[in-house]
Parts: structure tokens; C-alpha cells; sequence
């Protein structure tokens, strides 16, 4: 016999309808059953009353915060408002840790546009977070991936001469090749070429001991559990 261990929605906009979302989450705060509920869902789509219901139950929450540079969020689309949008983030994170509700923050990493400014303004949007001790927030960070048929891919001349990209494998799909390595092989502008295309993970590494302190246990338990092999060699890693 199988056990079910968690339910998963996998949309990045769960629960964009507030009437349904309470309604499921009343259901499910009713029903309480033993599994883990993960999905993924936008800060705007959360207000006190749900993290209230999400409260006391196994729950990770993923949002696709892409970018702490407004510059880079406007290039992404991921929002008009994009100041607006961090700060939601922000409090809606604060509100989820007050609760102990895991939740993780993705960042896009060299994404077009990406320059050591916008490089500057994520990690200063980072080190505004992680100044909070006792923290439920999770970061999980990747560079940029080139796929085919995306808004990117099809517009690849009006990137590369507004921006300074340049797409190094080419149509990587087409041929025989690491097609994930190639899908990374990628400059984002001119700004971030050469020695300064990989100045992303060298900053992330910086903060790797700051994203680790700043952790509840239990959250730090699970991160490393789930996320961060490498933490499992620190003192306050349980292997039980």
C-alpha cells in the first residue's frame, strides 16, 4: 500500500480567485489531512485570512519573485507595478515567518537586461530580507535558461541589440549536446560579459551563512533536508 506524502498544485498562480482560494482552504484546514501542501502562487494572491488558515499545518509555499530589481521585473513582465510587487513580497513573508509557514523565494539569475546595477539591487533587496532572524524564507536561485519558442527566443535581435545578449549554443535543441548546459550558455549583456558573467553566484555564495543563520531551526532542518545538501555539514544539521 502507498502512502500519499503531499499534494502539489503545480501553478504558478494558485489561488489567483480569492473566492475559491479561501473556500479550498477552509476545506482543507476542515479536513486537515497528514500530507504536505505545496503550490506555488504570487505574493498578491495571499492576505492575513489565508496564511491564518495555512497556519499550524505542513504547507511550503513557492514564489516566482524572479528578480529584486524593478528594472529586471519590468524586462521580465512579470509585473507593472514592480516596486509595489517587492514589497508585497515582503510583507506577505514577514506575515508567513510570524506564522512558521515554510515559504521560498526563486530568483532568475542573468536574465536579458541583467547588469552589475540590477545584479546590485536584487542582492540589496536580499540583504534587506535576510536581516530578520527566526525566518521561515527559503531562497533557491539559477541562472538564466534558454528555451525555444519563448517571448526571448522568437525576439532574439531585438534582445541582443537593445541589451548586448548574445545567445553563445545558438539553437542548442537542434544538435547533439548537453542540451542543460547549453541552455545556460547565455550572456546577458554587455555589462556582465566575460569575467563578470558568473558575478551572480559569487554574490549568492557570499550570503550562503546569512540565509543559513537567518533560518528557524525547523526551516533550516527542512532546507537542509530538501534543498541545500551542502548545509547537512553544519553543526545545527540533525541527521535523525
Amino acid at each position: 500500500r502507498l502512502g500519499v506524502f503531499a499534494g502539489a498544485a503545480c501553478d504558478a498562480c494558485f489561488g489567483m480567485r480569492p473566492a475559491w482560494r479561501k473556500e479550498f482552504l477552509r476545506r482543507m484546514k476542515d479536513v486537515n489531512p497528514k500530507i504536505w501542501l505545496v503550490f506555488e502562487t504570487r505574493p498578491e494572491y495571499l492576505d492575513a485570512e489565508d496564511i491564518e488558515l495555512l497556519a499550524g499545518r505542513p504547507t511550503e509555499i513557492q514564489f516566482g519573485v524572479e528578480s529584486g530589481s524593478p528594472e529586471i521585473l519590468r524586462i521580465m513582465k512579470k509585473t507593472r507595478q514592480p516596486e509595489q510587487f517587492l514589497e508585497r513580497f515582503a510583507r506577505v513573508s514577514d506575515m508567513l515567518s510570524d506564522r512558521g509557514i515554510l515559504h521560498r523565494a526563486n530568483l532568475i539569475f542573468n536574465h536579458p537586461g541583467e547588469t552589475r546595477k540590477t545584479l546590485d539591487e536584487t542582492m540589496a533587496f536580499m540583504d534587506r530580507m535576510l536581516a530578520r532572524n527566526d525566518s521561515y524564507l527559503m531562497w533557491a536561485v539559477h541562472g538564466f535558461m534558454d528555451f525555444p519558442g519563448c517571448d526571448i527566443d522568437t525576439s532574439r535581435a531585438e534582445y541582443e541589440r537593445k541589451y548586448g545578449c548574445r545567445f553563445l549554443a545558438g539553437d542548442w535543441w537542434k544538435g547533439e549536446t548537453d542540451q542543460y548546459d547549453a541552455s545556460l550558455k547565455f550572456v546577458p549583456s554587455a555589462d556582465l560579459d566575460g569575467e563578470n558573467l558568473g558575478l551572480w553566484e559569487k554574490l549568492t555564495k557570499q550570503r550562503d551563512r546569512r540565509m543559513r543563520d537567518t533560518l528557524a531551526d525547523d526551516a533550516f532542518q527542512f532546507a537542509a533536508q530538501k534543498y541545500f545538501w551542502e548545509w547537512r555539514d553544519d553543526p545545527r544539521f540533525k541527521n535523525d
